[in-house]
């Protein structure tokens, strides 16, 4: 089970990988949470990720065995994207020597954190990013204060008259809400949100934000027909 944590002071590199969005993001953290190195790459996460990062740790001739710690993006976005994050980053911790101290935050308490410091008088606010046909996933900001990421329906958000903001995510499945402000996601300002919000959980596995459980149906190897109609009470 994850727990709120801060970097280890002793920490001295930090690996930040982020692919819940549309451009990748990986970052180097040194020591005070301060950037060493930041590279963002757009594309598909298959084929930019593992390049992306051997391009940072080239860019400050680092091993991945000088890393002691890793941060990890949870989503929600990006399925294909996260997933490839968080097996990336398995297994690094396995190979590697002395495992890193693996820490994980959610994109969009990011985003909702971002928005407080940027707009301090906003007491109440919705963020919302697309999950699926007539739900979102959302972050609620109610009295200055930050709710965990829930699940929300289209026909809640027609009753909502406080600010409403929006995530654009890589893969769309429905439009923005009316009268939502669009915002971008900005994860080189992790440092700057982790020293004064309490975003960044320790894990001991990488695992990709859920809204919900995933349902499953029953394979049936019969061709679907049509219901047949219900017989006469009087035939």
């Amino acid at each position: 089970m994850s727990q709120p944590n801060q970097l280890n002071s002793e920490v001295k590199r930090t690996l930040v990988l982020d692919a819940s969005n549309p451009d990748l993001f990986v970052g180097i953290l040194t020591e005070g949470s301060t950037w060493l190195a930041t590279h963002a790459e757009s594309g598909m996460p298959l084929e930019t990720l593992f390049p992306a990062v051997e391009h940072l740790l080239d860019s400050q001739n680092c091993e991945l065995e000088t890393i002691d710690s890793f941060i990890y993006c949870e989503g929600p976005g990006s399925t294909l994207g996260l997933r490839l994050a968080a097996i990336a980053f398995e297994t690094w911790r396995r190979v590697l020597p002395t495992p890193p101290q693996s820490f994980a935050y959610n994109s969009l308490q990011l985003l909702a954190a971002c928005l407080k410091q940027d707009q301090p008088h906003l007491k109440n606010a919705l963020i919302v990013a697309d999950w699926k046909k007539d739900a979102w996933n959302a972050v609620k900001i109610e009295a200055g204060v930050l709710h965990p990421t829930s699940v929300i329906e289209t026909s809640a958000l027609e009753n909502w008259r406080e600010p409403l903001f929006h995530l654009p995510q890589r893969k769309g499945w429905q439009a923005p809400p009316p009268n939502a402000t669009t915002l971008s996601y900005q994860p080189d300002r992790l440092p700057e949100i982790i020293a004064l919000s309490q975003i960044l959980q320790s894990v001991d596995v990488f695992e990709s934000f859920t809204s919900a459980e995933t349902e499953f149906k029953k394979w049936v190897p019969e061709r679907h027909r049509a219901p047949q109609p219900k017989a006469s009470k009087n035939g």
